[in-house]
């Protein structure tokens, strides 16, 4: 939405127009022949690709746009400061035995209220994919929420919830926890340093998908998404820019 305001004031005799919705709205969309550009937060997949192929007889073109941290939040009084991808597992994944605060810290206990994204959200499905393990599934019972500010607002009036979303929406509210990737070892904030030097273990990169030979129009707006007006809005969004 920000791409497409500040590039309306640049060209005003261009309208782009958005809507949301996630990732797999997205790209069915694309499918459809309905968009002219799918934003998602993960990869297309090669069945996606294929269905494209089949459907429109067109190849796929990919661009990776900027990259993002999902943050893991919490409520502004948890106590917590750092998680595991292995007790996140156990929070999330089916199968999973932490259900209490008490099964992660000495400091808290109660029942952790899971908050998590629909399932066509590109989110959900990289958050699920690199915590629960790829083939992996989330436990039933999580409080599902339709977008990402929808989840940090849920866990700012909920003390004892967690949730996941990009660390661009983190607010006075809630904290985020440090991660690491093994039991006992350094944690991570999401910042855009420790995205772009992967130490920090729940980042992707973001991607814009078009069909087929692009227009005139289109690719100029590529263009100016991938150089300094679109990257600086990249970061002003607090996502991560290319460079």
């Amino acid at each position: 939405q920000a791409w497409a305001e500040a590039y309306g004031e640049e060209k005003p005799d261009v309208s782009v127009q958005v809507s949301g919705g996630g990732s797999g709205t997205g790209i069915s969309a694309l499918i459809n022949g309905t968009i002219d550009i799918a934003n998602a937060s993960r990869a297309i997949k090669e069945s996606e690709i294929a269905e494209i192929k089949d459907k429109l007889g067109k190849d796929v073109n990919e661009y990776i746009v900027g990259f993002d941290g999902i943050a893991v939040y919490t409520h502004k009084d948890n106590p917590m400061t750092s998680i595991s991808l292995a007790q996140l597992k156990g929070i999330y994944a089916e199968g999973g035995e932490i259900s209490d605060w008490s099964g992660v810290t000495p400091d808290l206990s109660g029942e952790i209220q899971r908050s998590s994204r629909q399932n066509n959200s590109g989110t959900y499905a990289f958050f699920r994919d690199t915590v629960c393990g790829k083939g992996g599934e989330f436990k039933q019972g999580a409080n599902t929420l339709s977008g990402s500010k929808e989840i940090v607002e849920f866990v700012a009036k909920t003390p004892l919830a967690i949730g996941y979303s990009g660390m661009g929406y983190k607010n006075e509210e809630v904290n985020w926890l440090a991660v690491s990737s093994e039991e006992g070892g350094e944690a991570f904030e999401p910042t855009s340093e420790n995205v772009l030097n992967k130490n920090y273990p729940i980042a992707r990169p973001l991607y814009l998908y078009t069909v087929g030979e692009e227009s005139p129009e289109i690719k100029a707006y590529i263009e100016w998404i991938m150089d300094t007006a679109g990257q600086k809005i990249v970061a002003g969004q607090k996502f991560v820019p290319l460079k």
